[in-house]
């Protein structure tokens, strides 16, 4: 038979000469009341049994945060707050939130939208997945590795010399799994 892990509600198999922990919980303490299987979470204590300070305000079972009381009854907030005056959201950068000027914008030049994902806004990042899909499907379309399209985009065509495969001495500078594509782009003609 095997031993589950210590742990309370963990049901993870036990490790060989780990106290009969899992591998997740190897390098984790126990609670250090007696009959309590939970997570130490400070001063050797799980939460449950005051590892977190609980909230001061009377009737209040949070936590409290950064002092004696949780964030509804005026505890500390960990994040970083708008430099402006009377302003209570989350700031960015420069000290400011997205409102008050501390979001980036869009890569685009002429969008003034702030930045979402992969440095563009909603929209343009949209577009651009668009373009890319497009590439990628002209590309499969007409026999062209997408890969291969984007090489020939990176290539100083002024400064291209054609390998020579058969020279010993590029051999040991070209890596075993770069060989084989290597062949294969000789081969390929790049158009001006």
């Amino acid at each position: 038979m095997t031993n589950l892990c210590a742990f309370r509600s963990c049901v993870n198999v036990a490790i060989a000469d780990a106290g009969g922990k899992c591998e997740y919980h190897k390098d984790r303490k126990m609670c250090s009341r007696d009959d309590c299987q939970n997570q130490v979470y400070a001063r050797n204590l799980c939460v449950r049994h005051g590892g977190k300070k609980p909230c001061a305000f009377e009737g209040c079972l949070s936590y409290a945060k950064g002092g004696t009381f949780c964030l509804k009854h005026g505890g500390q907030c960990d994040r970083r707050l708008c430099s402006v005056e009377g302003c209570a959201k989350q700031a960015h950068a420069r000290q400011l939130c997205v409102r008050h000027g501390g979001g980036r914008s869009c890569k685009i030049p002429s969008c003034s939208q702030h930045v979402r994902m992969g440095g563009y806004c909603q929209r343009h990042y949209r577009e651009s997945l668009t373009l890319r899909e497009q590439a990628t499907t002209a590309a499969d379309a007409n026999g062209f590795d997408f890969d291969y399209m984007l090489l020939s985009l990176l290539i100083d065509r002024e400064a291209w010399e054609p390998l020579d495969f058969d020279e010993a001495t590029t051999c040991h500078e070209i890596k075993d799994e770069d060989w084989s594509l290597l062949q294969s782009l000789d081969n390929v003609e790049i158009a001006p």
